[in-house]
């Protein structure tokens, strides 16, 4: 059986080579850059695509810019187009769909999610499609069929003879068509322009057609408003075995259409908050300029705002607004005096420019005056701004490649407080090579079992037994050897990879506690993360309990660390995790407890069970009087408040033994146990037994 064709269109190179690999086994996946080269695909394979996955911010033509386009387009307006976006609100949702979409699937992609729904989008397309074929009714199937804007249609029935004829037409054409023969072109003369009539008459003409065909032909023809206005018209006769059966004319009103796609041309190319260009507007014309300038390097930098949500949490929405339009306009009037410089807002807080770079004297001058004007923006509270930049030598590269790699620059300045600014480099460069492997290995790798699990025992310090565990994943990679957390973790949790890892981990410490049952060897509590992106998936409660349950332990042996960052940014989703945990026998921890800004305020709105404080929350000494009181009193309140404490990260008996005195017993750390292998931790449990 033949693969459906999927069209999966992205302007980020990475996005693009994870469509292909999630949806390959099920279809052959083609990809494009942008709206624009999707649409010439679309053109070129003529009824071969059957679906298309498309992002919305996109350069030349945008998801918006290529939703209008196919809609408006006779010959593809029948392709179903899914939208891959990271808003779940309501509202994207009805916008979008009120623009042509088909429906959505919504980011980080869940892999197996991502491939079930969009099959089942395309089964329920082609249901609906199949039902409209064999609609009974002439006018039923026409309405269903031919309902889009500025446009009516008429069909020609060759059975009965009758012609239908959209009562639409009146809102359009100057003419009364019932009393005419549509397919008559000499018949419409006053309504045809009359240098235009003879090729409508060839057009027309369909006693010659002996097989299945497709027309098109742009005439002007008397609207309503009593003047000629370009129409398209497409027509479309079909046979059966052999026989014609029907002749469907459309008639698409041109002029209407040029007028919004203007209108949309516009709107496009601004940002709509800012009034600034946007980012498709910004990679077009540096493009341009850069290849215009082959012999000239040029700056590509992003910058945006450090902690900017935070910013929106205490001073709210509005003045977040007010910051991004202060830095917009500051940003024009440093950028516009310089020749062959552009500028842009790309999305929320995050901004662009591009200048020429002889040396580092106009850059550094431009970024000192915007971080200088940023703080004198009237906020209590410390603005600053993080910039990547790459030195664009030649148009090797497009400008979506360059600014991708200024935003790999950029990430190296975050949590970094010594500098806000950073050039892409080799070893940046390398840095980049060696993710894209890690993404091309990553399904691979779960498949093979190359994850494995290990275990940090929590202990309880007075006695130094081990009372629990945290699950940790480690790669062991067959030819590098062991892989560092650090160095896949953030990777996956920006491409949703991590959600498939965190159930790998679910469903093996599941499996790891059945088999100490049936070993004999006492059941400790295990503990796991949940990632943040877990969150998205409106599966993860059931999904969790489904497997826990596969292996019929009790659920108090397995506990949910969840970072109190997560409990900052995705408050609601937390609280209805947590609270559905706890109703099932699941202990939920607030892990880095005290690392966020709104340590107590999290801990009001969302009940958990126990608080993993950080080692950056202990006193940097034994002398450190006051470090020790703020840790006292957090231990005092958790006792009061019914909260166990752990403290992660403790690695000196000084800190242990403070730690005990002030009535916190249960710690996580080197000074007890490191991390170790499965194996390693049964013996330590197995020689905890022996004492």
């Amino acid at each position: 059986m033949n693969k459906k064709t999927l069209l999966a269109v992205d302007d980020a190179e990475i996005n693009r080579k994870i469509l292909s690999k999630l949806f390959s086994n099920e279809f052959d996946v083609i990809e494009a850059c942008d709206g624009k080269e999707a649409f010439d695909i679309l053109v070129k394979r003529d009824g071969d695509i059957d679906i298309i996955i498309l992002d919305i911010i996109m350069p030349t033509y945008d998801g918006f810019y290529f939703l209008e386009k196919i809609k408006n387009s006779a010959e593809y307006n029948n392709v179903p187009v899914v939208i891959a976006t990271t808003d779940n609100s309501p509202e994207a949702e009805a916008k979008l769909l009120d623009l042509g979409a088909t429906d959505l699937i919504y980011k980080p992609f869940n892999p197996q999610n991502a491939v079930k729904r969009v099959k089942a989008i395309l089964a329920r397309y082609e249901a609906e499609t199949q039902k409209i074929k064999s609609a009974s009714s002439l006018e039923n199937r026409h309405n269903i069929v031919m309902r889009q804007t500025n446009t009516f249609s008429a069909e020609y029935d060759f059975e009965t003879g009758k012609t239908f004829i959209d009562p639409t037409y009146s809102n359009y054409v100057h003419r009364d068509f019932c009393n005419i023969d549509i397919f008559d072109a000499t018949s419409m003369i006053g309504l045809i322009y009359r240098p235009d009539l003879d090729a409508v008459v060839s057009f027309l003409n369909i006693n010659e057609v002996s097989e299945t065909t497709q027309r098109f032909i742009n005439v002007r023809i008397l609207t309503d408003n009593n003047i000629y206005e370009w129409f398209r018209l497409a027509l479309a006769i079909h046979f059966e075995n052999g026989v014609k059966t029907r002749a469907i004319l459309t008639f698409n009103n041109i002029n209407s259409e040029m007028e919004a796609i203007k209108k949309l041309e516009i709107f496009s190319s601004i940002d709509r908050l800012t009034k600034i260009p946007n980012r498709n507007t910004f990679v077009e014309k540096t493009q341009t300029i850069i290849e215009e300038n082959e012999d000239s390097k040029f700056a590509i930098v992003r910058f945006d705002i450090e902690s900017f949500k935070i910013i929106n949490q205490l001073f709210g929405t509005a003045e977040g607004d007010s910051i991004l339009k202060f830095i917009a306009v500051k940003l024009q009037e440093i950028i516009e005096p310089i020749k062959n410089a552009t500028y842009c807002r790309i999305t929320s807080d995050l901004f662009a420019f591009s200048i020429p770079y002889d040396n580092e004297d106009l850059l550094n001058t431009v970024i000192d005056t915007l971080v200088a004007a940023v703080k004198m923006y009237p906020l209590n509270f410390d603005i600053t701004l993080s910039f990547g930049i790459y030195i664009a030598e030649n148009s090797e590269y497009s400008v979506r490649h360059m600014l991708d790699r200024a935003g790999v620059a950029q990430k190296a300045t975050k949590n970094n407080y010594k500098t806000h600014i950073s050039y892409f480099d080799e070893a940046l460069r390398e840095q980049e090579e060696i993710e894209i492997t890690i993404v091309s290995e990553m399904k691979k790798a779960l498949e093979k079992g190359e994850f494995k699990i290990y275990l940090q025992p929590k202990c309880d310090m007075r006695t130094g037994k081990i009372i629990g565990s945290e699950a940790l994943v480690r790669w062991v990679h067959p030819t590098k050897g062991l892989i560092s957390p650090r160095s896949f973790i953030p990777i996956f949790e920006n491409n949703g990879f991590i959600t498939e890892l965190d159930y790998y981990i679910f469903s093996t410490v599941s499996e790891l506690i059945s088999k100490w049952r049936d070993d004999g060897l006492p059941i400790l509590p295990v503990s796991v993360n949940v990632s943040r992106a877990d969150l998205y998936d409106p599966n993860l409660f059931p999904n969790i309990v489904k497997i826990v349950d596969k292996y019929n332990i009790p659920h108090e042996y397995i506990e949910f660390e969840l970072t109190e960052s997560s409990f900052i940014s995705d408050n609601h989703k937390l609280c209805d995790l947590t609270y559905n945990l706890q109703k099932s026998n699941f202990h939920v921890l607030m892990d880095d407890f005290g690392s966020g800004y709104s340590s107590l305020n999290s801990l009001k709105d969302i009940k958990v069970d126990v608080l993993k404080i950080d080692i950056n929350f202990l006193p940097t000494s034994t002398t450190d009087e006051r470090a020790g009181k703020i840790l006292a009193s957090v231990v005092s309140m958790a006792n009061d408040l019914d909260l166990k404490v752990v403290v992660e990260g403790v690695e000196t008996r000084d800190q242990a033994d403070f730690l005990i005195s002030i009535g916190a017993y249960e710690a996580q750390g080197y000074y007890f146990f490191k991390p170790m292998p499965v194996e390693d931790y049964e013996k330590a449990l197995k020689a905890q037994l022996d004492l």
